[in-house]
């Protein structure tokens, strides 16, 4: 390992709860926190054994712009400007939701 650290070389940089800087690699961490996370909704909540197979399309689906909705148990894949692409939920249910329009709001209600 060099003598200096240079932030420019990370492609995430991330603190954790008391502020230690961490250096994550993108491609693994991603994929570790899908596994894990798949892993759990697989054997804790029931979900299609399916989810723990990490295709291109679901790859693309979680890769960047995804949020959880703990609420309504939703994985919604959104654009920069937060406009919903795509979700796991079925396009009925959508427009359910987001009967205002396709965008998600993301100011905290409290």
């Amino acid at each position: 390992m060099s003598e200096y650290f240079s932030l420019s070389e990370c492609d995430v940089i991330g603190f954790d709860l008391d502020h230690t800087l961490c250096r994550y690699h993108l491609k693994e961490t991603s994929r570790l926190i899908y596994e894990s996370f798949a892993r759990y909704l697989v054997e804790h909540k029931g979900y299609d054994k399916d989810l723990l197979t990490l295709s291109p399309a679901t790859w693309d689906f979680c890769f960047k712009g995804l949020v959880v909705d703990l609420e309504d148990g939703n994985l919604i894949k959104l654009a920069q400007d937060g406009t919903v692409l795509r979700t796991d939920a079925s396009q009925k249910l959508i427009h359910s939701f987001f009967s205002h329009g396709f965008t998600w709001d993301q100011t905290p209600e409290h």
